[in-house]
């Protein structure tokens, strides 16, 4: 991949640059190896960045912020602060159903768009390497998380911005949640089932401070929706417990859900 990426100078200046590896160039610059613009205005901080897939377009969209009146670099500065990393868990598989391709597609693509970024499982296959491939083709970073396992099999995505490598799935599952500010349970199977129930059971704890959703695609969650209601019936849990836990039905709600007051 190629990045694009702006630092902010101890002076309060504004280098854009772009790289092929963008965490060597920054250990460069904060070594005082970069270029002579950073150098002699050290400390650096990465205010900016962003991910293109050729080295023409990097070196083009470096250009174009490069000669941005200052306001506005600061303006984009700012849209990418507010921006997110969105845990979404799904399966391996597409399913039988081809509204679910079509969904997580939809998905991918806002995510890359609105400039937030993916987390995920990291694998290649099914509605997993529909996700990512549908973020990166709107221009958004993906970071996957893969267990040492899988990539023993070679079940990894190798296109993705960022590939951390777990040692088990256990480790996986902390990462995963470590790196989010907001979780997606898009419909799975039984391990996007355990995956989000740990992450429910994190916000209700109030151990965890973030949105926790389950798309409730065609009704997929409506039994457990439905569950969690009798849970409040029965005084085994409340409303207050799972204040943080939504149902949306379509991209439109998990929009609203997630756009800043």
């Amino acid at each position: 991949m190629n990045y694009v990426y702006i630092l902010r100078c101890a002076d309060g200046t504004l280098y854009t640059g772009w790289t092929n590896d963008l965490d060597r160039r920054l250990a460069a610059h904060s070594a005082g190896r970069g270029a002579k613009y950073t150098r002699a205005r050290l400390p650096v901080e990465l205010v900016y960045s962003e991910t293109l897939p050729t080295r023409e377009e990097a070196m083009s969209r470096e250009w174009h912020i490069k000669h941005l009146p200052r306001e506005e670099k600061l303006a984009l500065i700012k849209r990418k602060e507010n921006h997110m990393n969105i845990t979404v868990y799904l399966g391996a598989n597409e399913g039988n159903d081809p509204r679910l391709k079509t969904a997580v597609m939809e998905l991918g693509a806002w995510i890359g768009a609105s400039g937030n970024a993916l987390v995920y499982g990291g694998s290649k296959s099914g509605l997993m390497g529909v996700i990512a491939d549908s973020v990166l083709a709107s221009g958004g970073e993906v970071t996957g998380v893969e267990p040492r396992c899988f990539i023993e099999s070679e079940f990894q995505h190798d296109g993705l911005t960022r590939l951390i490598v777990t040692e088990d799935m256990a480790e996986r599952k902390r990462k995963m949640i470590e790196l989010g500010d907001a979780f997606i349970a898009f419909p799975g199977g039984t391990g996007t089932l355990e995956e989000i129930a740990e992450v429910m059971s994190k916000v209700s704890l109030k151990h965890l401070d973030a949105p926790c959703i389950l798309y409730n695609l065609n009704g997929y969650y409506r039994a457990l929706q439905a569950l969690l209601e009798q849970m409040i019936e029965k005084g085994l849990s409340s409303e207050e417990r799972q204040e943080g836990i939504y149902f949306a039905d379509n991209l439109e709600e998990i929009r609203r859900i997630l756009s800043p007051a």
